[in-house]
């Protein structure tokens, strides 16, 4: 499960979603609560992909659109 950050990011640069902050708390037990807020104006996809394609990655427990501005 190592490298789940790496591949999150990956996969959503490959769609060009402009990461803007990555916050991450400490992880516990190889567990950390990430959050990611991201420019969505060049997606090449829709968002409801990137949700999809993000939760076929290995290692994330939980995947969640919070907010959209």
């Amino acid at each position: 499960f190592r490298r789940v950050l790496f591949r999150s990011l990956n996969c959503m640069s490959e769609v060009n979603a402009n990461i803007l902050t990555i916050s991450q708390t400490i992880p516990i037990h190889d567990w950390a609560s990430v959050v990611l807020s991201f420019d969505i104006s060049e997606m090449q996809i829709g968002l409801d992909e990137l949700l999809r394609m993000l939760k076929k990655i290995k290692g994330l427990a939980n995947v969640q659109l919070i907010a959209v501005e």
